[in-house]
């Protein structure tokens, strides 16, 4: 079976990314559009390019022929998705945080889960220095992220809606999200793990 995301998964962390240049574009957008370019094999990143890179011929085509998915762009607010109009999760959340030195932290969660229960998810967080336009991999933000999660039984998903990142347990029977088992929130430079209670 194809797995897109353990592709992305494999590769990310490797090297930095030149961030597309783009002057009418929101900074998310732009940081969107060039993790979408640069992991086009996973398909809502594809679609979310293709929103960024043309919205009007976008719209065109979801009017003529449909994508089959929604983008909701709150570019003011720093937050990007993409998400199937599916039973079962198929998306891609983008948000960015500006850091008191100047850089901008950017998260990327990706997540395509299955009736099986073998979902696939990355979570992968950039620091972008507008001195070199350059994404670098944040490995050590990613780790702790990951560490958290592995904490728990059960499937998680990650939503970056809120300037606060919060994971929920999956309940697959009910087909529902239950019990926020931890959040991380932003500190003006990074985003500090804050476990709730069950």
């Amino acid at each position: 079976m194809d797995d897109p995301i353990g592709i992305v998964r494999s590769v990310w962390e490797l090297a930095p990314i030149p961030v597309i240049p783009a002057e009418e574009m929101a900074d998310i957008e732009r940081f969107a559009l060039t993790f979408c370019n640069e992991y086009s094999t996973y398909v809502p990143n594809k679609v979310l390019y293709d929103y960024l890179k043309d919205q009007a011929k976008f719209k065109e085509d979801l009017e003529r022929i449909g994508y089959g998915f929604n983008v909701d762009n709150q570019k003011e607010e720093g937050y990007i998705l993409c998400r199937a109009e599916t039973q079962f999760s198929n998306d891609t959340d983008c948000r960015c945080w500006k850091r008191d030195n100047g850089h901008t932290l950017v998260a990327f969660w990706m997540e395509e889960a299955h009736e099986s229960g073998d979902d696939e998810e990355l979570l992968a967080f950039y620091d972008y220095d507008p001195a070199n336009n350059t994404m670098t991999p944040e490995l050590g933000l990613t780790k702790k992220v990951a560490e958290t999660m592995a904490q728990y039984d059960g499937g998680y998903t990650v939503r970056l809606e809120d300037q606060e990142i919060s994971g929920y347990k999956n309940n697959v029977e009910k087909d529902i999200y239950e019990n926020t088992e931890y959040s991380m929130r932003w500190n003006g430079n990074d985003l500090s793990l804050v476990k709730t209670e069950e």
